[in-house]
């Protein structure tokens, strides 16, 4: 298959997930192969995937094909045929009723057709009898039940700590440390704008300073000093903005569009293999260190 532009894939995927949303009746139904071809066509896309962007739209469609396969599956109908006991009892009355025809009597006739129906069972139990036809076990021991005493569980005075306790002083201080890490990202970002997104917030070093730096990337958003946009190749480039005044928020001329990005450790590392990440832009922070002796943090 030819390689497909991205802007191209991405809307064939998000057709197909469409249709996968609208079309669930249709293709959970046994009379026809339409889940089939949708995962046919979903690998044929998934040759030419090569950014996260478009990862995540086949993740997203494949998660959707796996439930309706799932529902599928719990529809069909599998099962043995059933026995038919009034058929079984027919053809053993006739076989019963099967004799030599110079027998006169009733009595003869039953008797002669049992002995027939014994011999062609002895055939098949014709072994000796195994312990599980044994009435009673061949031993038998009382059980004495156990009884277990649960102790109380003793502490060394030593090994006991005090929950940290958080006071105003310690929120103002995260809340200090929170408003520095936004401007110092503020500050790199005017240094190397435009740049993907991606890239920006990855650390290829810690993968919750990652996290870390969306949340305070997300604080440029919602104050309106920056903004995404979208180059010819599909990427979300992050640039700065200047804040929107209050007459413009409130004539309704901007307004704000809310977006919800999952950072998971596999597009983590997806990012890092992808743009062959070594160093991190944003610089890498030290962790939070907290004593046990004291109610204070430390970073």
């Amino acid at each position: 298959m030819p390689p497909i532009d991205k802007r191209d894939l991405r809307k064939r995927y998000r057709s197909l997930i469409n249709q996968v949303h609208e079309s669930r009746l249709e293709l959970v139904d046994q009379e026809n192969n339409a889940l089939i071809d949708t995962v046919a066509s979903a690998n044929d896309l998934f040759s030419s995937v090569e950014a996260p962007t478009e990862a995540a739209l086949d993740a997203l469609l494949l998660t959707k094909t796996v439930d309706l396969a799932s529902l599928r599956t719990k529809q069909l109908h599998i099962g043995m045929p059933k026995f038919n006991i009034q058929l079984y009892i027919r053809q053993i009355k006739q076989f019963l009723n099967q004799n030599s025809s110079n027998t006169s009597s009733e009595s003869n006739k039953n008797e002669l057709a049992w002995s027939r129906l014994g011999k062609i069972a002895w055939k098949y139990q014709r072994r000796p009898a195994s312990i599980n036809l044994m009435v009673g076990p061949l031993s038998f021991r009382k059980k004495e039940r156990q009884v277990q005493r649960r102790e109380k569980l003793q502490r060394a005075p030593n090994t006991s700590t005090q929950p940290i306790l958080l006071n105003q002083e310690n929120i103002s201080a995260q809340e200090n440390n929170t408003t520095k890490s936004v401007l110092q990202i503020s500050r790199l970002l005017r240094k190397h704008q435009p740049i993907d997104l991606l890239k920006f917030i990855t650390n290829p070093e810690s993968y919750s300073q990652t996290v870390e730096n969306l949340f305070y990337v997300s604080f440029l958003f919602k104050e309106g000093k920056a903004g995404l946009t979208e180059d010819s190749q599909g990427a979300l480039l992050l640039e700065c903005k200047t804040p929107p005044l209050d007459e413009q928020v409130d004539s309704g001329e901007v307004k704000n569009v809310q977006l919800i990005m999952d950072m998971t450790l596999d597009l983590y590392e997806d990012i890092i293999q992808t743009f062959k990440l070594k160093d991190s832009i944003i610089p890498t922070r030290r962790p939070v260190e907290t004593s046990a002796n004291s109610n204070t943090w430390y970073s």
